[in-house]
């Protein structure tokens, strides 16, 4: 999240092959701010959850007349696997813009919202002690 130039927290896709842009967020920002995630299935399971649920009770506020972005939240289906665990699938095209990552960008940004907030112990400075005016 980015409140003018501030970054404040921010969740990234780390996967084996493109982990760099989450390396390059942890040295810049921290890992107080940022956190890679890891999408096994279990975990895009609760993502996809999460997503949803905000969704249902308006949280989450979706643009309106944005086809590519209702394409992609349709295209991602819960199905019973081999062993009945729930795993998802992608419907639809397999085009180059249809594997639904604005499906997974906003699940990402929902689990990050649903994380607990940082708290931080923070004492002003008083200017005159610090050499200010």
């Amino acid at each position: 999240m980015c409140f003018g130039s501030t970054v404040v927290s921010t969740c990234g896709l780390r996967v084996r092959s493109s982990g760099k842009s989450v390396e390059d967020a942890l040295r810049r920002y921290g890992a107080s701010v940022v956190e890679g995630v890891l999408l096994t299935g279990p975990r895009r399971l609760e993502l996809a959850t999460v997503f949803r649920r905000r969704i249902e009770d308006r949280r989450f506020m979706l643009p309106a007349g944005n086809r590519a972005l209702r394409t992609d939240l349709h295209g991602v289906k819960r199905v019973a696997g081999a062993t009945g665990a729930p795993r998802l699938v992608v419907e639809g095209d397999e085009g180059a813009d249809s594997h639904s990552d604005r499906f997974w960008g906003g699940a990402l940004c929902a689990g990050a919202a649903e994380a607990s907030p940082l708290r931080y112990g923070y004492r002003a400075v008083n200017p005159a002690a610090a050499g200010g005016d």
